[in-house]
């Protein structure tokens, strides 16, 4: 189980199934995390930038 238990946010889940229904694989989207310092970091975002750039994800 995940550390967080629940995934926050708008989410998409996609189960895959063999031709028997048989589950295969289970694919999960969320959405972005709005503040996240280490990444922002990393990438070299200013307050402004995460806005507009994280605004385009949510898309």
């Amino acid at each position: 189980m995940h550390y967080v238990r629940e995934p926050v946010g708008a989410q998409l889940r996609y189960f895959v199934q063999s031709g028997k229904g048989q589950i295969l694989a289970c694919l999960l989207w969320t959405s972005p995390g709005w503040k996240i310092a280490a990444r922002d970091q990393w990438i070299g975002w200013n307050r402004q930038q995460r806005a507009r750039n994280l605004a385009i994800h949510r898309q």
